[in-house]
């Protein structure tokens, strides 16, 4: 396989600081339908004489070696396929499973609507609702060694924070307050700039947060708001490292 092309993103972002690289789903409801009741793996196409495609299997253990070789594969993860639920839930576990036969150290991560994945995940993002609807059980699975994050699309509305347009920016800025107070240590972007989706296609502000510029992504107010609250999150922890300071120096106990 050539790397060249993926080699210069990833090194382009490192330049930038960021620390990840999330690789995208390997796979996908096999009709396109929510309720599909089978996930099925993307073949790879090769540009080859002889035309031919390689699975998951034969591509998966070179993209682990090759992670290994330029020191990235403790910072990578990859995506199995999106939102999993209860009626496919079977069949994303038999998927991801499939994903850890071949690429036994490169850490998974999904959007996900279903709470019993032991085992299937390393790193766990519901939504925000089913985050707060399954607390107890995720907080476990983060007790045992997984990685809790949480997202937003067009959904949860109502009550729940998100970034839509027509939200006040207030509950914009709280969602990494939230990160906060559910220990949550990661928020999945949905959307960042998906200007080719019309903007209105399941909720204004949805697909972008960042709108397409002459040199560039212009940012918007609701990006400005969440920088503040993320800005805000550092605030809390730099609060409580100060309160357990003092609580060390007066002996006090219980903080």
């Amino acid at each position: 396989l050539d790397f060249e092309r993926f080699d210069r993103w990833v090194r382009v972002f490192f330049d930038h600081g960021f620390k990840r690289i999330e690789i995208s789903h390997i796979g996908g409801r096999e009709h396109g339908e929510w309720e599909d009741k089978t996930f099925v793996a993307s073949d790879m196409p090769c540009e080859s004489p002889e035309g031919q495609k390689l699975t998951i299997e034969e591509w998966l253990p070179i993209l682990q070696s090759h992670l290994e070789e330029q020191g990235w594969l403790d910072r990578s993860m990859i995506h199995v396929a999106d939102e999993p639920i209860p009626v496919n839930l079977a069949s994303w576990k038999e998927l991801s499973a499939r994903v850890h036969r071949a690429a036994p150290q490169l850490r998974r991560i999904d959007a996900v609507h279903v709470a019993d994945l032991a085992d299937a995940l390393e790193v766990w993002v519901p939504q925000l609702n089913f985050l707060e609807e399954w607390l107890p059980s995720f907080k476990e699975a983060q007790q045992k060694g997984a990685e809790l994050w949480y997202y937003t699309a067009w959904v949860p509305q109502g009550r729940y924070p998100n970034r839509l347009m027509d939200y006040p920016l207030i509950k914009t800025r709280i969602l990494h307050w939230i990160n906060y107070t559910s220990g949550t240590t990661g928020y999945l972007h949905w959307g960042w700039n998906f200007w080719d989706v019309k903007f209105d296609q399941f909720a204004p502000g949805d697909n972008w947060i960042v709108w397409p510029g002459t040199s560039g992504p212009r940012s918007s107010l609701r990006y400005e708001a969440m920088r503040e609250g993320i800005e805000d999150y550092e605030y809390l922890c730099m609060f409580e490292d100060s309160v357990r300071q003092a609580a060390r120096k007066y002996g006090a106990k219980g903080l």
